[in-house]
Order: C-alpha cells, then sequence, then structure tokens
C-alpha cells in the first residue's frame, strides 16, 4: 500500500500544477513607447521647414486576465501614457511637443503557446479605448498661439487597435514575466473638429491618428 502513496501524490501535485495555469491572473507592466501623431499634412510639411523629432515616452499600469484554457484567455490592461508628439522650426529653431495624458484601456484576445516550458510565444491583439486626461505643450523657444494646445482641443475618447507579441518566462508555479512588442494605430480623429489645430494653416486639414511602437515589461500572478 504505502508504495502506491509516492506515485498518487506525484500525480495530485502534477493536476494541480496543471490547473493552476487556467485562472484569474494580475499583475502589472511598464512600457516605454515612442509615439506620433500621424497627419499627411505634417509628414508632407515635414520636407520644408518642420521637423517631425523622434518623440519618446513611458506608460505603466495594471494587467488582469483571465485564462479560460492553457493557451487562450482575454486579458485587460488599463494603463497611463503621455502620448503625442514633438515638431521643430529649422527657420526658428524653436521645439515644442505637444502632450496627450492618456488612461488607456485594452481589451485584448491572448494565445500563448505551451504554458509549463521555461519560456513561451504571448500573442495579444483587440481594441483599446483612451479616455484623455491632460493636454498641454512644452515649448523651447517661441512658437506660434495656436501651437499651444488645451485638452478642449482634442477629442475626449480615442479608439484604436492594439498588437502585441513577444515571449513569457515562468519564473515559479505562480510568477511569469511578459516581454513583448506592443504596436498601436489610432482608428479615430485624435482632434477636436471645432478646433483642428493646423500646423501649416489649412482649412480643410485631414485626419491625424496616433501610431505608438512600443515596448512592454510586465509580471504576473496567478490567483487560485
Amino acid at each position: 500500500m504505502k508504495k502506491w502513496i509516492l506515485p498518487l501524490l506525484l500525480i495530485v501535485l502534477s493536476n494541480a500544477a496543471l490547473q493552476a495555469q487556467e485562472g484569474f491572473h494580475v499583475g502589472a507592466r511598464m512600457t516605454p513607447l515612442a509615439s506620433f501623431l500621424i497627419n499627411q499634412d505634417d509628414w508632407d510639411e515635414s520636407a520644408g521647414n518642420l521637423d517631425i523629432a523622434p518623440t519618446y515616452n513611458f506608460g505603466f499600469g495594471l494587467h488582469t486576465q483571465y485564462s479560460f484554457t492553457d493557451y487562450v484567455g482575454i486579458a485587460v490592461s488599463p494603463f497611463y501614457a503621455t502620448w503625442g508628439q514633438r515638431y521643430e522650426n529649422a527657420n526658428t529653431n524653436a521645439e515644442w511637443y505637444q502632450q496627450l495624458q492618456y488612461v488607456r484601456v485594452p481589451i485584448a484576445f491572448r494565445f500563448n503557446t505551451d504554458p509549463y516550458s521555461t519560456a513561451m510565444f504571448v500573442f495579444e491583439t483587440g481594441p483599446e479605448l483612451g479616455f484623455l486626461a491632460g493636454a498641454s505643450t512644452d515649448a523651447n523657444g517661441d512658437i506660434e498661439e495656436r501651437y499651444d494646445i488645451a485638452p478642449e482641443d482634442y477629442n475626449g475618447i480615442d479608439l484604436s487597435w492594439t498588437l502585441n507579441f513577444g515571449a513569457g518566462f515562468n519564473l515559479s508555479d505562480y510568477l511569469t514575466l511578459d516581454v513583448l512588442i506592443k504596436l498601436d494605430y489610432g482608428l479615430s480623429e485624435v482632434e477636436s473638429e471645432d478646433y483642428k489645430p493646423t500646423l501649416i494653416g489649412l482649412d480643410n486639414r485631414g485626419k491625424t491618428n496616433h501610431g505608438v511602437p512600443a515596448v512592454v515589461v510586465g509580471f504576473n500572478y496567478l490567483l487560485n
């Protein structure tokens, strides 16, 4: 009888570990990012006096995930971030940074490969809602008044699509580390139609979208 105790105990523990991969996960994420306000008029003007400069910032937030199976689940990862665009004027040497602060809520389908290996492939995709929390201009040098923005110059709700892919690492039976490439593309107009700020004096300024590549570093803890 005793010789069966150890094998049975191992089976029970093995099943517990297998079951532990399914369920509710919570964690935290940090996101270094580069942001762009994509507008064809601005990109056309960038060949002249207006230079579109690299715009770097970061975001931070929470991660929640429910895994229906070992491989498939849904993730909601609200975070706070500053997006926007940095510009330079070649004639005046003025620089300005249009900063848009958002609380963003991605709701993503999540897929991963074998969760019992040391490392696994992770894929997330889905819609992302952005709620404008603030807008301001950080300027160095003299800039025109029209470049000095306020929150009412931009739409309060922004819709984008997010695509995340990369690797997950098992640090313990309950703790994992995700390192992902994150790509966000705006589906809705960023600028308010009532204001429609223009960098080049056009009355019929085109649509402006967000474009944000980023890196996600996050820790997830499995709750039983």
